[in-house]
């Protein structure tokens, strides 16, 4: 973001006309079918709502506005029509792209010409084995990184289908050789579809069980310092979320011998042959939950760069130069404010949530 930034400056200062825009990207791993879109699509539409009577704006880019409008029409789809608690769900979300998508969003001020873009990538769980020199570039260059977890093949089963369904060793090898501490990051741990657990009282379960099973990762990001200053160059939270709501885990396949129908992963390791899902009330509606906190995190982890860059007069190297090329926006004080209190929505301790390192990257 800061290279980007210093380049939008320059031209600021040889045109004076455009103040120069600040860009914020995301990267998001996790395997396909896992959630991710449904979670894009319920966060845009949340964080619409969220940036009601205050004084910015969110809107979609390019493709995204219509991309996300025809994702939301299928999800709520799911529910159109008359059905009973209990009653099996067709389908418990939308189908995964084989692919790499993006999308991007502005937030702006209504008052001011201020704007940061948003920016989020999305790659499949292979992209880590097939485009790996791809995912690691943009990880270099994005100031969060969003773990998506399945949760039912986390905890159901003992967990059995959670190392071939979200691949932890993979993406902690992975993010231990691409994670540096030459820049300052956020690390979302995201469970997907808690629905059932957060009704069950047990969503302190799911936190304690990413906690084991990602324990490598963890204790390489709370290993990580700035090289300048010593202090924790990234800070990682764990940010469980109900995809859609009023749907639920039931079951994965049985097979007329009582035994789960199975597949395989290329390399062998177990799946469910299918997972079945349940309506959690009689025509339950589309009630996503806490699809908007990871945005909230970010949000919170700019803002303190910014409120940081901004106190430590005497820092030099990155602090120094965001400082300076951030005084030449119009402004960016007030723009900063509101991002800020936004940012201060997020959930901390309760409902699940942990930080469980760098908790000074997104204040007290």
């Amino acid at each position: 973001m800061l290279n980007e930034l210093k380049e939008r400056v320059k031209n600021l200062v040889k045109t004076n006309t455009e103040p120069p825009r600040l860009t914020m990207r995301v990267c998001m791993l996790g395997a396909r079918g896992v959630g991710k879109t449904s979670v894009i699509t319920s966060l845009y539409n949340s964080q619409k709502a969220a940036v009601a009577g205050t004084q910015l704006f969110l809107v979609a880019d390019g493709d995204t506005q219509a991309i996300l409008e025809n994702k939301k029409n299928l999800l709520m789809g799911m529910f159109t029509g008359l059905h009973d608690e209990g009653d099996l769900v067709t389908e418990s979300g939308l189908p995964g792209d084989s692919g790499e998508s993006l999308f991007q969003f502005t937030y702006g001020m209504n008052t001011e010409r201020i704007n940061i873009d948003l920016e989020i990538r999305d790659y499949p769980g292979e992209y880590l084995r097939s485009e790996a020199d791809t995912v690691a570039a943009y990880i270099r260059e994005a100031d969060a990184v969003i773990v998506a977890i399945d949760t039912p093949c986390l905890m159901e089963a003992d967990g059995r289908y959670h190392a071939g369904k979200n691949r932890p060793e993979l993406v902690t090898d992975f993010l231990r050789e691409h994670l540096a501490s030459d820049g300052e990051k956020l690390v979302l741990l995201v469970p997907l579809k808690c629905e059932k657990y957060y009704r069950e009282g047990r969503i302190d379960e799911v936190t304690k069980r990413v906690e084991a099973e990602y324990a490598g990762l963890i204790s390489h990001l709370k290993g990580l310092r700035d090289d300048e200053t010593g202090k924790r160059s990234v800070c990682c939270v764990i940010a469980p979320i109900q995809t859609l709501g009023s749907v639920v885990f039931e079951s994965f396949q049985t097979g007329p011998d009582g035994a789960v129908e199975e597949i395989s992963t290329k390399d062998g390791l177990p799946l469910p042959a299918k997972i079945n899902y349940r309506y959690a009330a009689a025509n339950a509606a589309y009630e996503p939950k806490y699809c908007e906190q990871p945005l909230f995190y970010l949000l919170a982890f700019v803002s303190m760069q910014y409120r940081q860059a901004q106190e430590q007069k005497n820092a030099g190297g990155i602090l120094n130069k965001l400082r300076e090329a951030l005084r030449l926006i119009p402004h960016i004080d007030d723009f900063m404010l509101e991002i800020a209190l936004l940012g201060h929505r997020r959930l901390d301790s309760a409902q699940g949530y942990k930080v469980l390192c760098g908790r000074g990257r997104i204040g007290g």
